[in-house]
């Protein structure tokens, strides 16, 4: 995951979020609301666990959401998809 955390903070281009958020079905309109967003596939993040689930993104939007600085991921991996409960945990840490 180091890898992956170090191209994402240098696509992130010096933007420091406060915030973190996981969206799942339903929320995934949340991220057109993210003014000066910074989009960043998850096959893009070596290692970062991917959802295969129709509908959702699969991807990092980053920028500010109601003037916070933010990070959002953009669909998850899911226990049935992987056989792993704890699939999404290095992502999250």
């Amino acid at each position: 995951m180091k890898e992956a955390l170090d191209h994402l903070v240098e696509k992130l281009d010096g933007l420091a979020p406060t915030a973190a958020l996981v969206l799942g079905s339903g929320l995934g309109g949340l991220v057109d609301q993210v003014k000066d967003a910074r989009r960043i596939s998850y096959a893009e993040l070596p290692g970062f666990p991917r959802s295969g689930v129709s509908g959702h993104a699969g991807e990092v939007v980053a920028g500010h959401f109601a003037g916070t600085p933010v990070l959002m991921l953009s669909g998850r991996a899911h226990y049935y998809e992987h056989g792993n409960a704890a699939a999404m945990r290095p992502a999250l840490e």
